[in-house]
């Protein structure tokens, strides 16, 4: 993994800039690489990383029981190299050998952008194995979940904004403490994340990445970032500006 490599749990953390090749190891896992244990990812943000398999995360198992889980976390924006021969090495996820005892489960998260034509698929498998769903997911296209869930948003665009300082508690970094921002990915007025989780579902309270409180508006946002503004509503103009008279009126 060029990020994190191994089981354990990732919360409240952004994972950015890395790679992974198989000159440097294994070739899957920009960001994270798990290959045996339990894997926790919540209210993170894993975007901007690089590999040949599995440009954000990479979950592959030869033998044993494992489970991953990916909860209120945006994995999206991750990308290959290019030197995979898989048919469907997965931009932002792909589930390598397994032979037997792995679940994974991806809830109220936000699974991939947009991608060009003919482009690789958002998620991809070595096997037939596909993620569970545990339903308020925002995911890109169909390869991420083997069923969605009824409250799944499948081929959406997240219209997530870039990487940047989007508020929150900085981080003590380092021997001196500096503080360092908490980098995020904001989901932008217009986007399906916004106020996607409804008030019954029982993970709907709590803080966001950057220990902001959710809900913001009147419902929880998917993905690790809460908005902390509503949804854009058009408003008619108090003032319309008419020059059809040559004069520039104002009516």
């Amino acid at each position: 993994g060029g990020g994190v490599a191994g089981a354990g749990t990732i919360d409240g953390s952004t994972i950015s800039g890395n790679q992974a090749t198989k000159t440097s190891c294994c070739g899957g896992g920009g960001g994270v690489f798990v290959d045996s244990g339990t894997t926790i990812i919540t209210r993170s943000t894993i975007t901007g990383n690089v590999a040949d398999g599995g440009g954000g995360v990479f979950a592959g198992f030869a033998s044993g029981s494992a489970l991953v889980a990916i909860l209120e976390s945006t994995v999206a924006g991750n990308a290959l190299t290019g030197a995979s021969t898989l048919p469907s090495p997965g931009r932002e996820l792909l589930i390598g050998s397994i032979t037997t005892g792995l679940e994974m489960t991806i809830t109220t998260s936000v699974m991939g952008e947009p991608a060009a034509p003919g482009a690789p698929t958002a998620c991809g498998s070595t096997t037939s194995f596909l993620p569970a769903s545990g339903n308020n997911n925002v995911v890109s296209d169909h390869s991420c979940l083997v069923l969605p869930g009824p409250y799944d948003v499948l081929d959406a665009d997240a219209r997530l904004g870039p990487l940047a300082d989007n508020g929150g508690v900085p981080l003590a970094v380092g021997p001196s403490a500096t503080p360092v921002a908490v980098e995020t990915r904001l989901p932008s007025p217009l986007s399906p994340a916004r106020d996607h989780i409804g008030a019954w579902y029982d993970r709907c309270t709590g803080t966001d990445e950057r220990g902001v409180a959710r809900p913001q508006g009147p419902a929880c946002d998917s993905g690790a970032v809460e908005a902390k503004l509503g949804r854009f509503t058009a408003q008619a103009p108090e003032r319309v500006l008419d020059t059809r008279d040559g004069t520039g009126g104002v009516s």
